[in-house]
């Protein structure tokens, strides 16, 4: 799900980088959406037009931070 968008933003990320440095994007469909200044701000003003999921809200950034999550239940 959102490969395209994905593709896109990463074929592009040295413009977005460029143009909107600290700003969160929104991607859908080969295109930019639009520009914000939050993530809340970014999916809010989304969801008023498209469905969840159909979207990629992306924020830009000279280095991507790697995201780990941890879980404590063991099995």
């Amino acid at each position: 799900m959102l490969e395209k968008e994905y593709k896109y933003y990463n074929e592009n990320k040295s413009d977005f980088i460029d143009k909107y440095l600290d700003k969160h994007i929104v991607i859908k469909n080969n295109e930019v959406l639009g520009v914000y200044n939050s993530l809340a701000e970014a999916i809010q003003d989304s969801l008023q037009t498209n469905d969840l999921g159909t979207f990629l809200v992306k924020h830009i950034e000279k280095e991507e931070q790697a995201v780990r999550f941890y879980n404590r239940v063991f099995v």
